[in-house]
């Protein structure tokens, strides 16, 4: 089970790689109510929810304590506290391009448990469902329309590099 946040849907989804992901199981991909609507592209998500490659969590069912003592803490948006929340409650891992909110997420469930559309874009080609020109093909259109990501070469998205 993953927790994914606006940021990585919107960075994969600009790649032209979201619904790879999903349907290939990279991603076990679970989405709240904050993050959907951030992502602002319900037909594309309603989607995958129907097809039942993501998952829209019910709302309210982040703990308000948790979710009050994240944000007075990392001083994040909504989205990656909510997002960062749910992780810490369904003890799962978090899929987020945010800087802070990686770094914050890191903190609060393990710097294993964190990746972002970059260590995705990874799992695909390790699995064979992306070349690695491919993979660096999806980061420079993701950059092109407006992800704010790492500047990386092809050879970053070869398997277990």
């Amino acid at each position: 089970m993953m927790m994914v946040d606006a940021s990585a849907v919107i960075n994969l989804d600009k790649g032209n790689v979201l619904e790879l992901a999903l349907q290939h199981g990279m991603i076990d991909a679970n989405i709240e109510g904050l993050v959907y609507d951030e992502c602002k592209m319900p037909e594309c998500l309603d989607a995958h929810i129907n097809n039942g490659h993501l998952t829209k969590l019910p709302e309210q069912q982040v703990d308000a304590d948790t979710f009050v003592t994240l944000l007075e803490k990392y001083g994040l948006g909504s989205g990656e506290t909510e997002c960062i929340a749910l992780a810490i409650q369904n003890n799962c891992a978090i899929a987020c391009d945010d800087r802070r909110a990686r770094t914050a997420a890191t903190a609060e469930v393990g710097g294993d448990n964190v990746t972002g559309s970059l260590g995705i874009l990874k799992k695909l080609v390790s699995a064979g469902h992306l070349s690695r020109k491919q993979a660096h093909d999806a980061y420079v259109l993701m950059r092109a329309k407006g992800a704010f990501l790492p500047d990386v070469a092809e050879d970053f998205f070869e398997p277990n590099a």
